[in-house]
């Protein structure tokens, strides 16, 4: 009989096949009374894990992967920001102008936005948005299937908006996850070249990936 260490937590089962290298990823809003949280959707992808994560670190492809959602291909210019380490991943936080009103609803009406991306090392991302007085978080946990297959399990808290379903953050978040899905499941190779020197990076651009890869490369992997 084979046991291993497991947790339930924020809808999900947590299963250690050895011994836990870093504390369970952090998602205090879930269950927190000022908040609403909610499992959003789940969604397969054919391409490596952390292909699917370096996808969601990136801002600069918004103008041209999400024209419309999330960003103005009229507009392309991207905002100073910084990445920073922390304990367990990265964190960057930049100013964002939604190209519409309609993209406006998903961050609390308003098209001037502040985000804040954290990444707890290796797979789970979390977005914070600030827009007026409310916040918007976004927080994605990634499962590796195979090494060319990953599953997404996507949940929301918000802090504002009652009178809204839950269909309002669903239904934008899959218009989106949609746009993204078949860019990155077109890369090759399906697995991810922790080298720099093996796919072409513009510092400021793709300073987040940079930054990922670095911590992929610790571990001693070429490919993730």
């Amino acid at each position: 009989l084979i046991q291993y260490q497991a947790k339930v937590r924020y809808g999900l089962i947590w299963v250690a096949l050895d011994e836990p290298a870093e504390p369970m990823p952090d998602f205090p809003e879930w269950d927190h009374p000022d908040w609403r949280a909610f499992r959003s959707f789940e969604s397969l992808w054919q391409v490596s894990t952390a292909r699917v994560v370096e996808n969601i670190l990136d801002i600069s492809h918004f103008p041209f992967v999400h024209p419309g959602t999330l960003g103005d291909p009229d507009a392309p210019e991207l905002p100073p920001f910084e990445v920073r380490p922390t304990g367990n991943g990265i964190e960057y936080d930049y100013e964002w102008v939604y190209p519409n009103e309609d993209a406006a609803h998903q961050g609390g009406g308003s098209r001037n936005v502040h985000y804040d991306y954290e990444l707890t090392f290796p797979f789970t991302t979390r977005l914070t948005i600030h827009a007026g007085d409310g916040m918007t978080v976004l927080w994605v946990a990634k499962q590796p299937i195979a090494d060319d297959e990953t599953r997404l399990y996507a949940h929301y808290a918000v802090n504002h908006s009652p009178e809204k379903p839950e269909s309002t953050w669903t239904d934008f978040a899959l218009r989106v996850f949609a746009q993204d899905q078949p860019v990155v499941e077109s890369q090759r190779p399906e697995a991810m070249p922790v080298d720099l020197t093996q796919e072409i990076h513009l510092r400021a651009a793709d300073a987040p990936g940079i930054a990922y890869r670095k911590m992929l490369a610790e571990l001693g992997l070429h490919y993730a």
